[in-house]
This record gives structure tokens, C-alpha cells and sequence, in this order.
């Protein structure tokens, strides 16, 4: 038997797993599309889709994305009431996807597998109508509805394709109770349409801020939770094509993140001054906005890259 041995740690080159939420109409599948096509090395060969969104992905053929690509042809698998959305629907369409040398693969969207025809949720309706106890507990643990949900999670990342999945959001009301005891409604915004704490297993949670369009206009997100180091919890972001391929560079063996991060840095630098040129207004309160942030006097290749994003998107907003 071979001893235990230790290796040196580096960096290897990695799958993206990635979970874009938003409202419908926000502009999940096109940034979706976007994403794809990048990581799979601009060929739209290998880009693969799983539709569930009643064929929308389809209508992109043909049409520009907001980094200037048309989009041509690729892989389209689509699921509907009759096909049913369990996740092993998905899970089989995945697995063709890489035999069939995919790169990238988008999910749109996955609220589906929880919530719609044939997703667990209504699996576990179905099987708690079918017991004489109508134990929704019994149903939840049949060993059928553990595997379709357990599913789930596996389907958002694989070691051989890029994984790129939207998810709708709805608002949730909550019932509480105020200081005097009167009862009161609380609005939770933004709750995805899935399973539980399923934010925690990609690498990249956006939620979209505002939508791209055909004319070069990129979409805004909010980045939710992130591991690659290239983004900051909170950050608004601009997913530009640049920003994009700074993806694809980081997730690829052998780049340095901090290059990527300074690469961000300027983007930022770039972006403040072209915002400053095109409107006057703005010049006038960019004085006091940096002394605010403690940055009276110093120039913007001097103000770290988390501090000037925050500039950024105060000076914007105003």
C-alpha cells in the first residue's frame, strides 16, 4: 500500500457553478447565454440548455446579446407539463451534455424541479394524497422524493462542464406580532423558488439588478455569495463582456486572481471618469463623496478597488 503523501497546494483549473436569481422579465436567461458562451470558448456547439421557461431560450436565435454576439444555434433540450420537471429530468440532460462534449451547460431555470409539474414539491403532494395517514412527514422521507430532491444540489456543479443555473424569486409575507402585540405583515423580499439554503452550494449567486439588452447595454447584479475572490459579496456589478472573460481567466489553472482583481481596479478608474465627463452634476458632489468615504485628497489609482466600487455605485445612484 502506498504511503500517505502531501503535495503542494495551487491553484487548478475549475467548473463554474453559478445560480442567477430574478424576477421573471429580469434578464436571467440572456446573461445565462452570455455566461455560456464565454465559457465554452465561444463556440455555440458546445454550448448545451435545458429549457423549462416554455421554449424562451429558443427565441434568442438569431438575436444579439448585450456583448455584441449573435446568437447562433446550440443544444437545446426542452422540458414542459409533459415531459414533467423532476430532477432527474435535468440530470439526464446533463449527462448528454457532456457525452455529447459540451461545455457549458445552462439550467432556466431550475424553480421548476421544486415547485412545478412533476418537481418534489408536487411529488410530495402526490404522495401525501396517497397515504391513508396524509402524513406529509412519510412523504417527504420515501426514498423516491429523497432522491429526486437530494438531485438537486448535485446538479449545481460538475467537474466537467460549467454549470450556469437561473432561478426564479417571488416575495414572501410573514405573519408577526409587533411590541403591543398587535399582529403585523413582514415582507421578505426576493425568496428563490427552490429548495432550502440552496444558496449555499454554487460558487456564484447573482441576483439581477436591472437587464441587458441587443444595444451594448450590460446587465447590472448583486452579487449574493461568492468564492472566486474576483468578487465581493454585496458588490454591484456590471457584467460586461470584460468582466465576463476575467471570469473565465480566473476560473482557468494558472492565473492570479490579484492580476484580475487589478484589472477590476482600473475597469473602475475608467468607468468613474467616463461617468464624471458625461455628467456635469455628478462632478460637483464627487468631492464630497470621497471625503465622506475618507478619501479626501487621494486619487483614484490610489483608492483600494472595495472602496471605489462603493464610490461607484453611491456616485451613480445620486
Amino acid at each position: 500500500m502506498p504511503g500517505i503523501q502531501f503535495t503542494k497546494a495551487s491553484r487548478k483549473q475549475a467548473k463554474a457553478s453559478i445560480l442567477i436569481e430574478g424576477l421573471s422579465g429580469d434578464g436571467k436567461s440572456g446573461l445565462a447565454l452570455a455566461l455560456a458562451l464565454v465559457l465554452a470558448d465561444n463556440d455555440w456547439e458546445a454550448v448545451f440548455a435545458v429549457d423549462s421557461e416554455n421554449k424562451s431560450l429558443s427565441l434568442y436565435e438569431g438575436n444579439t446579446l448585450h456583448t455584441g454576439e449573435r446568437v447562433n444555434p446550440f443544444n437545446i433540450c426542452e422540458l414542459s407539463d409533459e415531459t414533467g420537471y423532476k430532477p432527474s429530468a435535468y440530470k439526464e440532460a446533463q449527462d448528454l451534455a457532456i457525452k455529447y462534449h459540451g461545455k457549458s451547460l445552462v439550467n432556466d431555470s431550475i424553480s421548476h424541479m421544486w415547485q412545478y409539474k412533476g418537481g418534489v414539491l408536487d411529488m410530495v403532494s402526490k404522495a401525501t394524497a396517497a397515504l391513508p395517514s396524509k402524513n406529509n412527514q412519510l412523504a417527504w422521507g420515501s426514498p423516491e422524493i429523497v432522491f429526486e430532491k437530494n438531485l438537486i444540489y448535485a446538479l449545481l456543479r460538475n467537474p466537467n462542464i460549467h454549470i450556469i443555473n437561473t432561478v426564479r424569486v417571488k416575495d414572501k409575507i410573514i405573519q408577526g406580532t409587533d411590541a403591543t402585540g398587535k399582529g403585523t405583515l413582514e415582507k421578505l423580499p426576493d425568496q428563490p423558488i427552490i429548495a432550502p439554503q440552496i444558496e449555499f452550494e454554487p460558487d456564484l449567486v447573482l441576483m439581477m439588478k436591472s437587464p441587458g439588452n441587443n444595444q451594448g447595454l450590460p446587465p447590472t447584479c448583486i452579487i449574493e455569495k461568492s468564492r472566486y475572490s474576483i468578487f465581493q459579496k454585496n458588490d454591484l456589478v456590471v457584467m460586461n463582456l470584460k468582466l465576463i472573460e476575467q471570469l473565465k481567466q480566473y476560473l482557468s489553472e494558472g492565473v492570479d486572481p490579484e492580476t484580475l482583481l487589478a484589472a477590476q481596479h482600473q475597469d473602475y478608474i475608467e468607468a468613474t471618469i467616463s461617468y464624471l465627463d458625461g455628467h456635469p452634476s455628478a462632478k460637483s458632489i464627487w468631492p464630497t463623496l470621497k471625503a465622506k468615504a475618507g478619501f479626501k485628497d487621494t486619487a483614484l489609482e490610489k483608492i483600494p478597488l472595495a472602496a471605489l466600487k462603493a464610490l461607484f455605485t453611491t456616485l451613480t445612484a445620486e
